[in-house]
């Protein structure tokens, strides 16, 4: 209960909004566009600056400039481009469904916290989450080492282990989050 107050309060998040992956305004603005208040409830949800970045904006409040380059890379393969990104030119990867997007696409998705739930903008509420036990759901980059996307990209490495360790982890927490909104 604690945690449906915190959500409907300053982030005006509703069980809809909640379990409806990405349809909450909120969801579309960077940490440093939040309020202090905002922040502060986000930090009390379990979010911090790289989480919130990655799982709800996937980085769309940033410049192209103010991104890696890695990260850069990362959304050329899901078909953004330096003159897309600002005019929200969405790539056609974007229209696919999770099982018709390429191994490396998932695995380059799963870089900046897209999954088969917030890709396919599945409604938590009705999908069956299970936890993987081991896994730290308040640190979503526990185990990743960023070199595995930059062999990933550079065909050095198999794109399905780098894909399921991510995968593990947002399940976690989108299971854990969601249940204790319910």
């Amino acid at each position: 209960e604690e945690i449906q107050i915190i959500a409907n309060g300053t982030l005006e998040y509703t069980e809809d909004k909640w379990n409806n992956l990405g349809s909450a305004k909120i969801e579309t603005l960077g940490w440093d566009e939040l309020t202090d208040e905002q922040q502060s409830d986000a930090v009390d949800l379990g979010f911090y600056k790289k989480t919130w970045d990655c799982f709800h904006s996937h980085y769309r409040s940033y410049d192209w400039n103010e991104l890696s380059t890695s990260q850069q890379d990362i959304f050329r393969l899901l078909g953004w481009s330096e003159s897309k990104w600002p005019n929200n030119e969405t790539p056609s990867s974007y229209e696919k469904q999770w099982d018709q997007l390429s191994t490396t696409e998932q695995s380059v998705a799963n870089a900046v916290c897209y999954f088969e739930h917030n890709w396919d903008r599945s409604d938590l509420k009705e999908e069956e989450i299970a936890i993987s036990s081991g896994s730290n759901p308040m640190n979503p980059t526990q185990g990743f080492d960023a070199s595995d996307i930059s062999d990933v990209l550079n065909g050095r490495k198999n794109s399905a282990n780098t894909s399921k360790r991510f995968t593990t982890c947002f399940i976690a927490l989108s299971a854990l989050v969601c249940m204790a909104f319910m």
